[in-house]
């Protein structure tokens, strides 16, 4: 289990909109540092295709022209509370970095019309 500390501070935050069979979904992204210097990314959503779309958002985002190398799903703790997590290796440029996304509020949510 992947164990991640953080303190309470975001370093950044953005919305994202999807928009899915006539609904659109607003989602808060919140990027986090750990103590570790890794990135931990929080989505705020109900609805699992608005999550992973805002995933791939993100990356797009603070990543431009990187390409996703590597996808899994792994249990983690954040300060001690256990979250379902996405973790994405990314390639940018010579760079191989990782990011993880704490996908607990949509994890296995069926998006509705």
């Amino acid at each position: 289990m992947k164990s991640f500390t953080v303190s309470s501070e975001s370093v950044a935050s953005f919305g994202w909109r999807s928009e899915r069979k006539g609904k659109m979904t607003n989602v808060d992204i919140f990027e986090y540092v750990t103590d570790a210097g890794e990135v931990l990314v929080k989505i705020v959503t109900d609805d699992n295709f608005a999550g992973v779309g805002a995933e791939y958002a993100f990356i797009n985002h603070k990543y431009p022209g990187s390409s996703v190398t590597m996808q899994a799903l792994l249990e983690a703790t954040v300060n001690g509370v256990s979250i379902m997590c996405d973790e994405l290796s990314i390639s940018v440029g010579n760079e191989e970095k990782r990011v993880y996304f704490d996908i607990t509020d949509f994890f296995g949510k069926l998006d509705r019309p």
